[in-house]
């Protein structure tokens, strides 16, 4: 297992593990079944810490791969 950065090589296995929740009734991750790309960018928009609301302090998300599937 390894922590991977959020991008479009990560694609399929990201939605077929969104999809996963959603049919469990976690539905955290819509948006990614709907439209990956623009899940992608509001995870991973930039560099943490750039163009920030008022407030926010800056975050990183990182998926969990394991054997070429992303289980979180």
């Amino acid at each position: 297992m390894r922590l991977v950065t959020p991008s479009a090589h990560w694609r399929s296995a990201f939605v077929e593990m969104a999809r996963e929740c959603d049919a469990a009734g976690e539905h955290r991750y819509a948006l990614a079944v709907r439209d990956f790309d623009a899940y992608l960018q509001k995870v991973h928009p930039g560099r943490p810490g750039e163009d920030l609301p008022e407030g926010w302090v800056p975050s990183i998300e990182l998926w969990l791969e394991h054997n070429g599937e992303i289980v979180g």
